[in-house]
């Protein structure tokens, strides 16, 4: 019986080393299962962020693109807008203390989808305001340029002495129109 008990004690002993072997090795394959998953997962992350950054910068171009389309549709007068360009000329006259009277307004068209609008502008005032008022006209937030431009004592054109505070200024203004 010592025989058979010590042979039932190794084999229980072989059985239970056995059992704890394979739990350590499945241990090892689960940890090593994991580890493997964890690195997949961050690289899905990696990816998912990237993915994210390339959009967010996509979004950002598209946004800067907008704006600067924006700025410079505002740069050119619009053909539905024209009036409201000859109110800002005509607005200019309360900043300048002049009087502005718009003379003529031609469209040199073309057969591109742009052309050309000349607006001829009369104004009255000091020789000081009407140089300010075509300081503020060359700096309109538009695509213009004063082409001509003439000053005249008021006096001398209504043949008078010449000394007088009060001159005439005719002006052309031609722009982009779209």
């Amino acid at each position: 019986m010592s025989f058979t008990n010590t042979k039932i004690k190794l084999i229980v002993w072989f059985v239970i080393f056995a059992l704890l072997t394979s739990f350590v090795v499945y241990e090892f394959m689960l940890l090593d299962s994991v580890r493997n998953s964890t690195a997949q997962m961050e690289q899905e992350i990696i990816q998912e962020n990237d993915s994210l950054q390339a959009y967010d910068s996509l979004v950002r171009t598209f946004s800067n693109i907008k704006d600067d389309s924006e700025r410079a549709n505002m740069f050119f007068i619009k053909k539905d807008e024209v009036v409201n360009f000859l109110e800002i000329i005509e607005a200019l006259s309360k900043i300048t203390s002049t009087q502005i009277s718009i003379q003529n307004v031609a469209d040199k068209g073309t057969a591109s989808s742009s052309s050309v609008l000349s607006v001829d502008v009369n104004a009255r005032g000091s020789y000081s305001n009407l140089h300010y008022l075509l300081r503020l006209l060359e700096e309109l937030p538009y695509q213009t340029e004063v082409q001509s431009v003439s000053f005249t004592n008021e006096k001398v054109a209504n043949n008078k002495s010449p000394i007088s505070n009060s001159w005439v200024a005719n002006m052309t203004i031609v722009g982009v129109i779209y």
